[in-house]
């Protein structure tokens, strides 16, 4: 097998292993294996509010998709209250804790996340 030479140090590197690599799965297997696409909400679900309060921050608690008790980091709020928090996936029962922009508790809700839903990666926690 041969490769161009495009670049220099890690990037070429870089390139030649991802080619070899590709070429040796096409090699082996006859054909190019890629990764199954991950099932929209079918393990949990991120979670976004709007009720919040204006430049405040909001935590969640609850469990996550491999079943720990988990609590975020700290979530800001934009000026109508909305939060969200890409990446981090919620089951059952959680809790949303809100705070004023000047750090006080204001309140805390509880809502159900289910585990799967279609349509959509995200579930609105009122």
């Amino acid at each position: 097998m041969t490769t161009a030479r495009v670049g220099t140090g890690r990037a070429r590197v870089g390139r030649i292993v991802a080619t070899t690599t590709a070429a040796v799965t096409v090699g082996v297997t006859g054909s190019l294996v890629a990764a199954a696409p991950a099932l929209a909400g079918s393990n949990g679900q991120q979670v976004y509010f709007d009720w919040g309060p204006a430049w405040g921050r909001a935590t969640i608690e609850g469990f996550n998709n491999n079943g720990q008790y988990v609590t975020s980091p700290s979530i800001y709020l934009g000026a109508s209250g909305y939060g969200a928090l890409s990446d981090w996936w919620w089951k059952g029962s959680i809790t949303v804790h809100f705070y004023y922009p000047d750090g006080s508790s204001r309140d805390s809700r509880t809502c159900w996340v289910p585990t799967e839903q279609s349509g959509s990666d995200w579930i609105s926690c009122f």
